[in-house]
């Protein structure tokens, strides 16, 4: 569980006084599609939620978003859209803002971006480039650049000699099309990836001005951007699981109650309304701590009832828990349960149920009186001030400390020193002599990833030893790893302190003053990316739920990606409502308003002060917030000082089948496993070495052609949102009797399905007829079915242009292998139909659907429009005589046609199986 803290500078030396916080050119039109594989077949970056139930036909990519659409982009030939000044601009429509090119070659210029995850060697990444001229001016020029992880792989310049038309060159060829305004298109440029390449990275397509002006009107426009990975054979070690990316809604959930009213203690926006989460999940509880005086269930004060510094609520419903009736004098800043009944709570305080208890005390988590096992202490030996504790965190049987305090003691122990920093034993909350610090300021947060503890704060030394706002210790040997972080502003104190830490399996994050935000490699703890919030916007609390770090702050403006010190900027941003998400795996930034784009009220700005992932990856962000918009919603609902986010869909894993068992009596392979222990699952059946599915079945019995003698299986579960689990034990097939009735009638084999729905496929959108066509083995981009747009399981996803139209046509081809000796006797087909197509068997038509007779064009209308919700079930069966089908490699190619060049939907998938 993971809790943020603030810290207030204080001249004592014990640390500083904490207020509360954590719980932890160009007219362009331009499609990308970024695709990625793992074991079948390439998968596009898709929309940011679950896999839908097709996923279960085909190997579960690891990650998926959205495809990015940009809308037009204009160019002009100054630094203003009137044409005047000395810069060129890019401005690109819809209000995201523009961005400056210099007349040199380190020009801005302006960049599109997506983030990729699942790379593996001999990736390829490619890109079409057309430009649209316009009158040439003598001596300009444009700079293209294609990039993978900060590598570059791919360059263009398209320079204008004086007194020649423009001339493209693309791929180390020039391409000089004629004056006026017809359009060219430059050749499409593929790169292999090189073994090195890491499995995570930005693709990045930018354009800069680097000579003069560029004709007002002319455009550039991009296809086909695509990253496509091999199919992989299954290694030895089987395969990992898979599963959706875990996506938060952006839309708020309701709170049927929530808190308000500042205490006295009320001096800074450090001291807000809600600073701190605890979840009980074997209770369902959730508490919030902070510095609020009531609980009530709207604005009007309906039902109000006074509850100072500390509540439970329910954490499914959100409801009051009123029978938990904490009695504190000062503000919580951090909440842990405990094993036992038990409830740490740390904060600002004196005393709880009147007696003393400075700055730490355990409650009974149902009542919230003080606990009758609770003897520790908190002291401060070095100031005055009032013990405070900010973070906690439990781990390894221990519970860890944060916050400004110099000793702990316990009845029949001896005191233990450990400055600002210290951990207590989980079950009786005795303080560890063996592990301590001695920081010389005030620790404000921790986390704990693997065997390293990390701490953010306001100190500068532990044990004298460099540890500049940030701690790094190994806890198998309790050693200082050494950490020196970038700070935005300078070494002031009151400017570099640093509020919230939290570790992924690929960063370590850190954000606070000023303004920062840093992301730094776990392995060597070097600095990975930067962002800069605008004005106003210092971090204040951290949380990740694996696949997304949410950072939040009192900002309510843009970030700037790349930017590291305060006050600068990048063509690179997003614009933050209080709490900003960033993809935890590649270090980026998320776009809105696809994935994170939260609206949100504040009594006066404070922003975020607290967050938390729950058990159900429901995200709660605390702080000053009085309301936020609902997920659907135009307007903004009361929420009371805290906010909930819940996530969109499953993206848990199903548990690995067990018991697998083969036996082969030569002619097939009959295999079991155990039920994997959910409901309305998909069994996936693979080979170690190859990369393509054996089987797949709804039953835990499967039988298919025997396979070489010492061939090894796995089976993996599928779920209804497409999770996969991890393969379990491999098992050869063992000489064995296969029961009759596991032997398919009349001797005919197991269907094989040689064309699974949700398959990769090679494809053409937007260049008209193919060369060739239909007797084409491949085509220039590829992408996963189903393949178009405008319904809900689409995973690559073609843009439309700035008017709305896209092409009426578009081109798909796929090949695949005729098993030698397969004793089927046809080839049966099912494709979607969406709005009309036809199917063409190695160049010969075999199915036209929706469609006139005659020749078809790229600008042939389909005969009947199919609305969007029902295009997955809109399809057509075809049976091919295995006779007709040519031994060895076979190639599938189909054409899809829309009824108008706006239509809705238009979408294409196929499943091709030998029974």
């Amino acid at each position: 569980m993971h809790k943020n803290s603030m810290t207030r500078p204080s001249p004592s030396g014990g640390g500083v006084r904490v207020l509360s916080r954590r719980s932890t050119g160009i007219g362009l039109i331009l499609a990308v599609t970024l695709g990625i594989s793992t074991i079948a077949s390439p998968s596009p970056v898709e929309a940011a939620s679950p896999p839908s139930k097709a996923a279960a036909l085909a190997a579960v990519p690891a990650d998926d978003y959205d495809p990015l659409e940009f809308g037009a982009w204009t160019l002009g030939n100054g630094g203003d859209p009137s044409g005047s000044g000395a810069q060129n601009w890019v401005e690109l429509s819809g209000g995201a803002g523009y961005a400056n090119a210099d007349d040199t070659p380190s020009g801005a210029g302006s960049q599109l971006q997506q983030t990729v995850t699942g790379v593996t060697p001999g990736s390829t990444l490619s890109v079409t480039v057309y430009w649209n001229h316009g009158i040439p001016n003598p001596g300009d020029a444009m700079q293209l650049t294609l990039s993978y992880a900060g590598v570059n792989y791919a360059a263009w310049q398209t320079p204008y000699p004086a007194g020649s038309s423009k001339v493209v060159v693309a791929n180390g060829a020039a391409i000089a099309p004629t004056t006026g305004s017809a359009e060219r298109a430059a050749t499409a440029y593929q790169v292999t990836l090189p073994d090195n390449v890491p499995a995570a990275g930005v693709v990045r397509f930018a354009m800069t001005a680097i000579t003069n002006s560029v004709t007002p009107g002319d455009d550039f426009r991009i296809s086909g951007l695509s990253m496509n990975s091999p199919p992989v054979p299954v290694p030895e070690e089987g395969l990992a699981e898979s599963r959706a990316k875990k996506v938060v809604r952006s839309g708020s959930m309701k709170n049927p109650w929530g808190v308000t009213g500042r205490s006295p203690l009320f001096q800074d926006n450090l001291d807000v309304e809600v600073q701190a989460f605890g979840e009980d999940e074997a209770t369902d509880t959730m508490y919030a701590g902070g510095n609020f005086t009531t609980v009530q269930r709207d604005s009007a004060g309906t039902d109000a009832e006074t509850q100072e510094f500390l509540a439970a609520f329910d954490a499914v419903s959100g409801e009051w828990i009123p029978t938990f009736r904490p009695t504190l004098d000062g503000q919580v800043k951090s909440v842990e349960v405990l094993p036992g009944g038990r409830l740490a709570v740390g904060g600002e305080f004196s005393t709880a149920d009147g007696a003393p208890h400075e700055g730490f005390v355990v409650l009974d988590k149902t009542t919230g009186r003080v606990h009758e096992d609770f003897t520790t202490l908190l002291v401060n030996r070095v100031s005055v001030e009032t013990v405070s504790v900010w973070d906690t965190v439990i781990d390894d049987g221990w519970l860890y400390l944060a916050g400004k305090f110099t000793h702990a003691s316990k009845p029949g122990t001896r005191e233990v020193y450990s400055r600002n920093l210290i951990r207590l034993r989980l079950d009786d909350l005795t303080p560890d002599r063996d592990f301590t610090t001695e920081l010389n300021g005030g620790a404000v947060d921790l986390d704990i990833k693997g065997n390293r503890l990390y701490a953010a704060g306001t100190f500068s030394t532990n044990k004298g030893a460099p540890a500049f706002r940030a701690l790094a210790i190994d806890l198998t040997d309790r050693t200082q790893i050494p950490w020196k972080i970038h700070t935005s502003y300078g070494t002031a104190p009151l400017n570099t302190r640093q509020y919230g830490v939290v570790a992924t399996d690929s960063s370590v994050w850190l954000t606070g003053a000023e303004h920062l935000i840093a992301a730094y490699d776990p392995a060597a703890l070097t600095l990975k990316q930067t962002w800069i919030q605008a004005w106003g916007g210092d971090g204040q609390t951290i949380a990740s739920n694996g696949d997304t770090v949410f950072a939040g702050c009192h900002c309510w403006g843009n970030t700037y990606e790349g930017s590291r010190n305060l006050g600068q900027t990048s063509s690179n941003f997003e614009q933050i409502s209080a709490i900003g998400a960033y993809d935890a795996a590649a270090a980026t930034i998320q776009r809105k308003p696809e994935v994170w784009d939260p609206v949100l009220s504040a009594r006066r700005g404070d922003g975020a002060w607290a967050s938390l992932i729950d058990s159900r990856g429901t995200l709660w962000t605390g702080g000053d917030f009085t309301h936020a918009q609902p997920h659907g919603w135009t307007s903004r609902r009361w929420t009371g000082g805290f906010v909930r986010f819940e996530q969109a869909g499953d993206a848990t894993a199903p548990p690995v089948p067990t018991g697998l068992t083969a036996v082969t009596d030569g002619t097939w392979d009959a295999l079991s496993w155990n039920p994997a222990g959910e409901d309305d699952l998909t069994y996936q059946v693979f080979r170690i070495g190859g990369s393509e599915m054996v089987a797949q079945t709804t039953d835990t019995t499967v039988t298919v052609p025997a396979s070489p003698e010492g061939t090894r299986y796995l089976v993996r579960a599928v779920d209804a949102a497409g999770n996969a689990s991890a393969t379990g034990s491999p098992a050869a097939a063992e000489p064995g009797t296969i029961p009759p009735d596991r032997i398919p009638e009349g001797g005919e084999t197991q269907p094989v399905q040689v064309i699974s729905p949700r398959a990769s496929w090679t494809y053409s959108f937007d260049a008209g007829i193919p060369q060739g066509w239909p007797t084409v083995e491949t085509l220039e981009s590829t992408g996963t079915a189903p393949l178009g747009w405008g319904t809900k399981d689409v995973v690559t996803k073609f843009p439309a242009a700035a008017d709305g139209t896209r092409p009426l046509t578009s081109y798909y081809a796929k090949a695949f292998d005729l098993p030698a000796d397969a004793p089927h006797k046809e080839l049966v087909l099912t494709v979607r139909l969406d709005d009309g197509a036809a199917v063409y068997l190695n160049g010969k038509e075999i199915l036209r659907e929706n469609l006139p007779t005659g020749d078809l064009t790229d600008r042939t209308y389909a005969t009947t429009s199919v609305a969007g919700y029902a295009a997955p079930d809109s399809t057509k069966t075809v049976r091919i005589p295995v006779a007709d089908l040519a031994e060895g490699t076979n190639t599938i190619t189909a054409e899809v046609h829309s009824n108008w060049t706006k239509a809705p939907s238009s979408t294409f998938d196929l499943e091709a199986v030998l029974r």
